[in-house]
């Protein structure tokens, strides 16, 4: 369930496109890419540019800390303000010697239509560097508690049964950064079938899984990371069974829509078993 075959420019320079899901493994994925020699690291993991230029219907930070360093807030508004900077930025970085892969791993780039995509992948080519896009998923109940619960570390946890505790799991906001059949479907239009690794959460942590990821972004393989887990949710009460069947039937037409694509999915994740 992968991207394959070499970076689609005869260039050694990658940028890598992290387009989320939010909750599905893009902080462990950074960490990952960064101990790479090859791996010139940016200010930041997530640069929310061309979210917060083009996705509206969600808050384009809703991913990140609240606070950030004043450099971090300095460097987006510049790029906000001229977004070719952002492109100077990332192709800067890899004019440091050795350094060749960089990356932007935003969540709500999920949400980034085809035209966008096209643009951006366009832009790094024409400074010579090939663009790849990552894309991770995560069973559509899990994705959207997970996330609830993460809200969690910043006020009080998500209520585990009653109506109230659908609230979250069904906003406007939860509905976009789980719409993985759109996403797929934007890559397709922007991007060729092996400059795209699409991964599962379920199943990113297996070392087979680690060596294939390794191989479309060109850094070593190191089985070490299956034993890695960052950014858990703390303990909360779980979702009550009768709102964890209702989300998972609210997204009836995501679930059927990726299998269809990769049946596999049919078998990891469990909110089949609720349809």
């Amino acid at each position: 369930m992968h991207g394959s075959g070499d970076p689609p420019l005869s260039s050694d320079k990658t940028f890598i496109l992290g387009l989320g899901a939010q909750k599905c493994g893009t902080t462990w994925l950074k960490r990952y890419l960064s101990g790479s020699p090859r791996f010139a690291r940016g200010i930041t993991k997530e640069y929310h540019i061309w979210d917060t230029l083009h996705v509206p219907q969600i808050r384009p930070r809703g991913d990140t800390p609240r606070r950030e360093p004043e450099d971090v807030t300095a460097l987006r508004q510049a790029m906000l303000a001229d977004p070719t900077r952002y492109f100077d930025y990332f192709s800067g970085l890899m004019t440091k010697p050795g350094k060749s892969l960089c990356a932007d791993i935003s969540p709500t780039y999920g949400a980034l239509s085809a035209e966008v995509l096209t643009g951006i992948s366009r832009s790094f080519a024409d400074r010579g560097i090939a663009t790849r896009a990552i894309f991770l998923m995560r069973d559509p109940v899990e994705r959207c508690w997970s996330a609830a619960r993460a809200t969690a570390k910043r006020g009080p946890p998500p209520v585990a049964s009653g109506p109230e505790a659908l609230i979250p799991l069904l906003s406007r906001s939860s509905r976009v950064r789980t719409a993985y059949d759109v996403t797929l479907a934007q890559l397709d239009a922007a991007f060729a079938p092996d400059a795209v690794y699409v991964g599962l959460y379920e199943t990113m942590f297996r070392p087979e899984t680690i060596a294939r990821l390794s191989h479309f972004a060109g850094v070593d393989f190191r089985p070490e990371f299956s034993e890695t887990r960052v950014n858990g949710s703390p303990d909360t009460p779980d979702l009550d069974p009768a709102c964890r069947r209702a989300v998972a039937q609210a997204y009836a037409g995501v679930y059927e829509a990726v299998a269809r694509r990769f049946p596999e999915v049919e078998a990891v994740w469990p909110g089949f078993r609720l349809l």
